[in-house]
């Protein structure tokens, strides 16, 4: 009779892993899995409650969204979901978290990470077995629904697989992929989202003056003429710009003259969400003081932060291809947009 020990598994995704879960200074336990993709933290309050099963796959793909985004070594449940009910209502949230939910946005979500995994090299053979993270990428359920999802685009012609291992993208599967990439990959506008006040006047010509240094048009929604019920051009304007900004500053709200308290301004995240969930790019910023530092909401504050102070607001933007001392804040997002969107070609 064997006495090997049995493969170790993610307590996420159930998938296979190398080393079994093991306690850590930091979290509760620490796993390392390919699928979800990479190593995370987690409490085993997570795994005993009672939404956990219907989305496990969903918080996979949420440990694999926080990886890709830069976040070292995530822990579920976030910081802040410290008790049965949070944790409940976390899992519920996952829900509405953006990730692809119907069979043509799987598909659409699938062919896009192929796109990925080829680059450039347009005839490169893709073997998905060597991929376990396509599963979390795509918040499929297990690697059965990603077979039953080759089928499909293959029956649309988009890829050429025929049930085995390998497949290649097809001239039909290229064309959908800049069908879905054409509406941001070439636009040169920047959503911007943010509390609308002449306490954040500075900061809003400080963000202009980044985003038409590095060839982007700001949409700001005051500055548009809107017709008809707000949110549907809201939702339009972040349709067609390439990037959001979005600043979680939190304002004092004043009452008979006196300050109640630092509110947060729902609508930004409202449309961060928005535009996380259409897989736009999106830039956090906040005001550098303990009220909005302490006021960011436990999901937004494990994404990095460019935090701006009143006092680094005004000045010019210098040449950014030399190293800059002390840069002010239009400076330091400058450099960001360019090191992580990239250079877009509108001018005044």
């Amino acid at each position: 009779m064997s006495t090997a020990n049995p493969q170790p598994t993610c307590p996420i995704c159930g998938d296979s892993i190398a080393k079994a879960p093991t306690p850590s200074e930091r979290w509760d336990l620490q796993c390392e899995c390919d699928r979800c993709g990479g190593r995370f933290g987690y409490s085993p309050d997570l795994l005993g409650n009672a939404s956990f099963e219907g989305v496990r796959h969903l918080v996979s793909a949420w440990i694999r969204r926080q990886i890709e985004s830069g976040v070292q070594r995530p822990i579920v449940p976030p910081a802040g979901a410290t008790d049965f009910t949070l944790i409940g209502r976390w899992l519920e949230n996952l829900k509405y978290a953006g990730f692809p939910e119907t069979v043509s946005q799987k598909q659409d979500a699938l062919l896009q990470a192929y796109a990925d995994i080829v680059k450039d090299e347009i005839g490169k053979v893709i073997k998905p077995h060597l991929y376990p993270h396509l599963i979390s990428e795509i918040a499929a359920r297990n690697r059965d629904e990603v077979k039953a999802l080759n089928q499909l685009l293959h029956q649309r012609n988009y890829i050429d697989f025929s049930g085995g291992e390998n497949l290649t993208l097809k001239a039909n599967g290229w064309n959908r992929i800049e069908e879905m990439g054409k509406a941001t990959s070439f636009s040169d506008s920047a959503f911007v989202a943010m509390w609308f006040n002449p306490y954040t006047e500075e900061y809003r010509r400080a963000v202009t003056k980044a985003l038409q240094h590095c060839g982007y048009k700001p949409l700001v929604v005051d500055e548009a003429d809107f017709n008809g019920f707000i949110m549907d051009q809201v939702l339009a304007l972040i349709r067609q710009s390439r990037f959001i900004i979005a600043d979680f500053t939190c304002l004092p709200e004043v009452q008979e003259g006196q300050i109640v308290k630092h509110g947060v301004r729902g609508g930004v995240y409202w449309e961060a969400g928005l535009a996380f969930g259409m897989n736009k790019p999106v830039i956090h910023t906040c005001k550098d003081n303990e009220d909005c530092r302490r006021r960011l909401h436990f999901d937004v504050a494990q994404y990095r932060t460019l935090f701006w102070r009143p006092d680094e607001l005004t000045g010019d933007i210098d040449d950014l291809t030399k190293p800059i001392a002390n840069p002010n804040f239009a400076e330091k997002l400058a450099q960001h947009i360019l090191g992580t969107i990239g250079k877009g070609n509108y001018t005044e």
